[in-house]
């Protein structure tokens, strides 16, 4: 369940739960949020080289996206990612492309994003093509921003391009008392 992967930051050095792929090296993992987020960093722990992702793709406010479409559509940003570390590794996201972010899809892989739309864009770049089946495990995902949350009531704005005087009446105490031009 990729949801336990996301911890505090004092739980970060916890090796259990893990995000396991099903069967591939490829794992997909969508982030809701209840606000509208800036997305500064994303801090990733993977315990084993041999099991941890390559690289990561990152989509904002694209809902609903498999991994056929995350395949046909240009990432927002994606990284190379660093071998294992004890410590979660820092990835700095650029901020103007991940503000007012509702929805985040991540997908690691072991292969590399590469072309547009429509091409095909996943790249197998490593010499050893052995360990394309072997799942991807990760340990621990955090993010790093500012969250603003979403008001429950609409904000409902009424303007008139021209006004009517018939939708404005005044009662008689309100109606302004002028002296007539002489």
């Amino acid at each position: 369940d990729a949801k336990k992967i996301f911890r505090p930051w004092d739980k970060r050095l916890e090796t259990m739960p893990i995000a396991k792929s099903d069967c591939d090296d490829q794992l997909l993992i969508h982030v809701p949020f209840t606000g509208s987020c800036k997305i500064k960093s994303i801090f990733l722990r993977y315990v084993e080289n041999e099991l941890a992702p390559k690289y990561m793709a990152l989509f904002i406010n694209s809902e609903g996206l498999d991994f056929e479409t995350c395949s046909q559509t240009t990432p927002t940003q994606d990284f190379r990612l660093l071998e294992a570390s004890r410590d979660p590794i820092e990835y700095l996201t650029r901020i103007t492309k991940f503000t007012n972010v509702r929805h985040l899809t991540i997908l690691f892989s072991r292969k590399r994003m590469t072309g547009h739309h429509g091409d095909d864009h996943m790249q197998d770049d490593n010499d050893d093509a052995d360990d394309d089946d072997e799942p991807i495990e990760i340990c621990y995902v955090g993010l790093r921003g500012e969250g603003m949350k979403m008001s429950k009531d609409p904000i409902i704005t009424l303007y008139e391009a021209a006004p009517n005087p018939a939708d404005h009446q005044l009662a008689p105490d309100q109606l302004m008392r002028t002296k007539p031009v002489e």
